[in-house]
């Protein structure tokens, strides 16, 4: 799959896809900076690193003055934007799952598919990594407030975990309701403080994180026809699963990637309702999507002929709709639909309903097999009965004359 991740704080754009990243400078379009994965070490990525979306993984500082680039074989590198000097090289203990940097930009946080989130210094390269906190299963999102006060993760067992930060030991609260996996995250900062939540269960979910209660819960309610199945005879294929949210702070605008479907959900939230809006529809089933600091959504999607798609928002909240751009208003948008770079990805893309819980009916199978014993018990007891002639001690004859002409005695009260 391929993503695109903004410098909110400065002028760049990251292109990440499964061989490598490269940053955009947003003014003219041109390449400030570019990492490609070793084609060596590209051959020898696990299976699930791709399928699950846990390959090349980037992030940018608060401020656009750092970036940070995590790659499947637990390498972690983070670059000064300024001149792009190497700053620190990190070598992590699994595969990553989730980069970010606190909003003080003296460290970086990074979860695993273990369950456990770590926190690098980074300036300081003989500090020894912290552990933060850790989760039964496989941590699959993560996010920091704004303030740096809690940290928010959820995992493959339908939780979502608030944690105070640094102290991350210690839980706030817990925010419970999905009955799937929690697959992404994403937070609606500055007046709304709103936590949205999606995943396997098909449903996106909002929150206020600090008592953990919801404000609204929308089902996607998509027909068969919309969602692509690549095998419909697969019990794992059963419902649509959200596999990526965008926040758009600006214009309070939630936007929710549907795994296998074209139809983009958009939402405008608020701590006391949340707002379907008019869908969007992509050419083909999108990579990802993300909001610019403009308040427009860009879209990536595995279409050559249209590698990117861009909405400008039209009217005004809660009232918003948004309209597709027919042509190429900036260079960053030529530089950014480069297909001969985004075919990389092709054919890579994520593949969440391996993260389904199979259901094991041993209950059947036992009985069947008690069914088959007592049956074959009670054809050889029948066998038995049949070769063998029950005897009754009343009827039995005497075999000698001595036994014959013994009396019989009687019992007598």
């Amino acid at each position: 799959m391929a993503d695109l991740i903004w410098s909110f704080g400065g002028n760049f754009l990251a292109v990440v896809c499964n061989t490598g990243a490269k940053v955009l400078d947003v003014r003219d379009g041109t390449c400030k900076f570019s990492y490609a994965v070793d084609c060596v070490q590209q051959s020898a990525l696990p299976e699930d690193a791709s399928t699950l979306g846990h390959g090349v993984l980037c992030c940018f500082s608060k401020s656009g003055g750092l970036f940070a680039l995590c790659t499947p074989y637990k390498e972690l590198f983070i670059w000064q934007t300024s001149d792009w000097k190497l700053l620190n090289k990190r070598e992590v203990i699994r595969r990553s799952t989730v980069i970010l940097f606190t909003n003080k930009e003296d460290s970086i946080i990074v979860s695993n598919k273990g369950g456990d989130v770590y926190r690098f210094s980074v300036h300081d390269v003989d500090k020894e990594k912290e552990l933060l906190l850790g989760h039964v299963s496989m941590i699959l999102d993560m996010v920091l407030t704004e303030d740096d006060k809690f940290l928010i993760t959820s995992d493959r067992d339908e939780k979502i975990r608030v944690s105070c930060f640094p102290n991350s030991y210690s839980i706030h609260s817990f925010c419970l309701g999905h009955l799937d996996f929690v697959s992404c995250l994403a937070l609606l900062s500055g007046s709304q403080n709103i936590l949205v939540s999606g995943g396997g269960d098909g449903t996106v979910t909002f929150w206020n994180p600090d008592s953990g209660k919801d404000i609204a819960s929308k089902k996607i309610d998509y027909s068969t026809e919309d969602i692509k199945e690549e095998n419909p005879e697969d019990d794992q294929h059963c419902g649509p699963i959200v596999s990526s949210l965008t926040c758009c702070c600006r214009n309070s605008v939630v936007c929710a990637i549907i795994e296998r479907c074209k139809i983009i959900s958009l939402y405008h939230a608020s701590q006391k309702e949340v707002i379907t809006l008019p869908s969007l529809e992509a050419n083909v089933p999108p990579w990802s999507a993300v909001f610019d600091p403009e308040g427009r959504l860009w879209c990536v999607q595995p279409y050559p002929e249209e590698p990117v798609l861009v909405f400008e928002p039209s009217g005004h909240s809660p009232d918003l709709t948004y309209v597709k751009l027919v042509s190429d208003f900036t260079p960053l948008l030529s530089s950014v639909s480069d297909w001969n770079y985004l075919k990389g990805s092709l054919n890579q893309e994520r593949k969440l309903d391996t993260l389904r819980k199979k259901e094991v009916d041993n209950l059947t199978e036992y009985l069947a097999r008690k069914e088959e014993r007592i049956e074959k018990k009670n054809n050889k007891s029948k066998h038995q009965d049949n070769g063998h002639t029950k005897m009754d001690s009343s009827t039995v004859e005497p075999t000698t004359e001595s036994e014959a002409k013994r009396p019989k005695l009687e019992l007598t009260s």
